[in-house]
């Protein structure tokens, strides 16, 4: 990249952010700690002789995302899943054939699954925990679609799911319940498609689990075993993963530092105070089908990792966008992306990392995206922040909830994001259904992120789903081009190292 004054600043901040890590905000969480474990003993004591009807605490990264379930007026850390069915369903067909998997969804103790499923959380004293839905029914959370006159009157298509999305993805949650929900939508046309299908829309919040728990809960439900993408493992002799975690331990503060300046956004267009985001969205939902062939294609003849190869098509469309709509283009974009833990316990759980993404929008040139983002990417399971979320998930539980929320609400990115593996082929009977197609879209969470990306790969085709608050947002016409751009970036990509084994600029 040569030299320049903004890389020499970054790396500045870089050290500066180390130092104070590593001689201030380390030794002094000590001490923080040891009062925090005092206060939350207090508490436990409290908990077990005053509310027995209080089961366990909310444990791990889902602490932070829960309370503003309890907080605001818009759910601002909701998922969706879209599971697209040949034939059709019936509600009552649905309900029966939830209520008896359900029945048989139990450990050998008789306990369940999935108490998630059946409870809420509530705030106590500071801490959140689990309890019973007492009243809990299938009924209240599985549903039909309640569409408006227009769209009673026909078949739905891409576009209207768009506009369901927007609409279910900021909704708020039944108090007293668990927040997750299925609603039936039985005349939905997928593009490509000329019959109706069955579109079964999965909602929850994503304090109940993360991507990979809700994959193990939907094969369990439907006693299958998708066929996904697996992430080679690297296996360690006891030795050497001894070793591994001294050196991960030792650079993990200059790997945190790095983390924290690639998180942090300075003023744009695109980057504004959480209180001035409208929580309402736009959704595109790209159209195109790009086979998952073509993208592991351009990642062998780059040498580039596959997941560096979509982020670089997803900031061309987001760039190209932004160039349309006479929007200023920032010279990066900070971007989170939830990346799986080892060591993955069963159950319904949020087991994840967030790496910090410093997104080179502002780089003219295709070729030099992609190798700013696979260069980061390439050093992913030897960042020592690993470290951290390991050590902060066995302390974070003691810290008051209010003190978590206060900083999970300044955290200063533009964008979330998430790529996710899903099934490579359909699968032929779904308790009874042929499941042709499936995508998940993640709502806005908090802080500055207003952009949310998330690309999912599924029967050979990859999708890619954008949602934008309107503060920020171009003009809805203009923003809905964007999977039409992120195609094109695709193309580029293609036609510019076809033919080509290694182009010599991915190290």
């Amino acid at each position: 990249m040569g030299f320049n004054f903004y890389s020499l600043r970054q790396r500045l901040t870089v050290f500066t952010v180390f130092i104070f890590l590593q001689f201030f905000a380390l030794p002094l969480l000590i001490p923080v700690f040891l009062l925090f474990g005092l206060y939350r003993f207090f508490v436990q004591i409290l908990a077990v002789l005053f509310r027995r009807d209080l089961v366990s605490y909310v444990r791990g990264p889902g602490i932070p995302m829960a309370l503003e379930h309890l907080t605001v007026k818009n759910s601002k850390f909701n998922v969706i899943v879209v599971a697209i069915f040949e034939g059709n369903l019936t509600l009552e067909q649905v309900l029966g054939i939830v209520e008896k998997r359900a029945a048989d969804m139990v450990k050998p103790n008789g306990e369940k699954l999935y108490p998630e499923l059946h409870q809420y959380w509530v705030n106590f004293m500071g801490y959140l925990f689990w309890k019973w839905d007492e009243n809990f029914s299938f009924k209240n959370h599985i549903r039909n679609y309640e569409p408006d006159n227009l769209r009673e009157s026909r078949p739905l298509r891409e576009k209207d799911m768009e506009q369901i999305l927007s609409e279910l993805m900021p909704m708020k949650w039944t108090a007293g319940q668990s927040p997750w929900e299925a609603i039936r939508i039985s005349n939905y046309i997928p593009t490509g498609k000329s019959e109706p299908h069955l579109a079964m829309l999965i909602r929850f919040h994503h304090t109940i689990g993360d991507g990979f728990s809700v994959k193990e809960l939907f094969e369990n439900f439907g006693g299958v075993q998708f066929k996904t993408p697996q992430m080679e493992a690297v296996k360690y002799k006891w030795w050497k993963r001894i070793l591994r975690f001294i050196y991960l331990a030792i650079k993990m503060p200059l790997d945190m530092a790095r983390q924290i300046t690639n998180s942090v956004d300075g003023s744009s267009s695109l980057h504004v105070l959480d209180q001035k985001l409208s929580r309402e969205y736009y959704t595109c939902v790209m159209q195109e089908e790009i086979p998952t062939k073509m993208i592991k294609e351009i990642a062998g003849r780059t040498h580039a990792k596959y997941t560096s190869v979509l982020y670089t098509a997803m900031i061309g469309g987001m760039r190209k966008v932004l160039e349309q709509a006479n929007m200023k283009v920032p010279k990066s974009m900070a971007c989170l992306v939830p990346l799986p833990l080892p060591a993955r316990p069963e159950g319904l759980i949020n087991h994840m990392w967030v790496f910090a993404l410093k997104l080179p929008i502002g780089v003219d040139s295709q070729k030099e995206r992609l190798r700013i983002i696979d260069a980061q990417f390439q050093g992913v399971r030897s960042n020592g922040t690993i470290v951290v979320y390991l050590m902060a998930y066995k302390l974070m539980f003691l810290i008051p909830t209010p003190l978590l929320s206060f900083a999970f609400n300044r955290i200063q990115a533009t964008m979330g994001s998430s790529v996710f593996p899903g099934p490579e082929i359909g699968v032929e009977d779904y308790l009874g259904s042929k499941l042709v197609d499936v995508f998940f879209h993640l709502g806005n969470p908090s802080g500055k992120m207003g952009i949310v990306g998330c690309t999912m790969s599924a029967m050979g085709r990859q999708h890619f789903m954008y949602m934008v608050d309107k503060t920020i947002s171009p003009p809805e016409h203009i923003f809905n081009s964007i999977g039409t751009h992120t195609a094109q970036e695709l193309d580029s990509l293609y036609n510019t190292f076809e033919g080509q084994d290694n182009p010599g600029f991915i190290v």
